[in-house]
């Protein structure tokens, strides 16, 4: 199964790393629009916000695009606090390599610069980085793990946590930011075209 909004991003936390909860500010650079990206993806930029249809409607052309490739697509499926749409699509191991290209390609036409600023629109203060990290370190140390006391960043947390075993730790402490994005967020409903489940 590959998940998510790229299917080589591997971790918890990828919501809260994604929407910039390590930034100092609150502004996202997106990215100049490059020959690959849709009409539909530069005029959802245009005014420089992403509404909750918006977004959605990008996830769902995103989920087209890798219909089209062959690959069947699953969800999307809104999270609790209607942050994140989970959504995932399916390749067989030796399809791999065309599932890559695919995912790449139907990102960066019609979802990754639209992600980027919906992300950066829900993105965690400071303070509230701050105190997420820290019950991070608390619920980790607790369950165990060592050598994340200095940590200072929640990049760095989860890239230790990597290195140390990866998913075995990434799943400890899902009670701290239960709406963070988690690979195995569970079966999705099949993508049947317009319209989030």
């Amino acid at each position: 199964m590959i998940e998510g909004i790229h299917f080589n991003l591997v971790g918890f936390l990828l919501l809260s790393l994604l929407s910039g909860c390590s930034a100092t500010s609150s502004t996202t650079t997106v990215p100049p629009t490059s020959n690959g990206s849709s009409d539909l993806q530069r005029a959802m930029l245009a005014d420089g916000t992403i509404t909750e249809s918006e977004y959605e409607a990008a996830v769902i052309a995103y989920l087209t695009c890798i219909e089209d490739a062959g690959f069947p697509a699953q969800g999307p499926v809104w999270n609790d606090d209607r942050t994140y749409l989970h959504h995932s699509f399916t390749a067989e191991n030796a399809d791999l390599d065309r599932a890559n290209t695919a995912d790449l390609s139907c990102d960066e036409t019609y979802l990754d610069r639209v992600f980027l600023l919906w992300s950066d629109q829900h993105v965690l203060t400071p303070q509230e980085h701050a105190l997420q990290l820290e019950e991070y370190k608390e619920c980790l140390t607790s369950a165990g793990v060592e050598g994340i006391e200095l940590i200072t960043d929640i990049g760095l947390l989860t890239q230790t946590l990597e290195e140390l075993g990866g998913n075995s730790y990434l799943s400890l402490c899902l009670n701290v930011n239960p709406n963070a994005y988690i690979i195995d967020v569970g079966p999705l409903p099949e993508f049947n075209g317009p319209g989030a489940g």
